[in-house]
C-alpha cells in the first residue's frame, strides 16, 4: 500500500507543563529500573540482529556512514567498526493511562488528517529515550515490515 502522506506532525502540540510531566515520568522510571535491576536494565545498544545498522532502504550494513555514525565518532566512543551499533542510549517504557489520554487525540487526528484512516484499538508502551553526551541513534528499520 502506498500512502499519500508518510508522516504527520504537530507543532507545539504539548504544553511545557505536559513535556515536563513526561520527562519526570521517564526519568523516574529509569531511576526505579536502574535501582531494581542495575544500570544495564536501561542501557540499550543494538543487539545482534541490528548490528551494523540499516540503510534507508532497509538493507543491513556495516557501513558507519549509512548507519548514521562517523568512524571518528565511533572511535571516540570506543566502538569498533565491526560492531556498527545503530543505537547507544538509555530507554524505559511508559504505559501510564494519562500519557495515552494525552497522546491518543493527536494519533486520531493525524490518522484522519493524513488520510490513513487505519482502524486501531491498541497502543504499545511509549518508549522514553535519554541520550547522554556522545550517545546516538542512527538509521534503522523497526520490525520486518516491507
Amino acid at each position: 500500500m502506498q500512502n499519500l502522506n508518510n508522516y504527520y506532525f504537530f507543532q507545539k502540540a504539548l504544553t511545557p507543563k505536559q513535556c515536563q510531566q513526561i520527562l519526570e515520568a521517564g526519568m523516574s522510571s529509569m531511576t526505579k529500573q536502574s535501582s531494581k535491576y542495575g544500570d544495564e536494565a536501561i542501557k540499550q545498544t543494538a543487539d545482534g540482529k541490528e548490528k551494523g545498522g540499516m540503510t534507508q532502504a532497509g538493507v543491513k550494513t556495516g557501513d558507519f556512514k549509512q548507519a548514521n555514525i562517523t568512524k571518528q565518532k565511533a572511535a571516540k566512543l570506543g566502538i569498533k567498526e565491526s560492531d556498527g551499533y545503530v543505537r547507544d542510549s538509555s530507554i524505559t517504557w511508559l504505559s501510564d493511562k494519562w500519557i495515552y489520554d494525552m497522546l491518543h487525540p493527536f494519533i486520531h487526528q493525524a490518522n484522519q488528517a493524513a488520510g490513513w484512516n487505519y482502524e486501531w484499538d491498541f497502543s504499545e508502551s511509549c518508549q522514553f529515550t535519554k541520550y547522554s553526551p556522545g550517545q546516538f541513534y542512527g538509521w534503522h528499520a523497526d520490525g520486518s515490515s516491507d
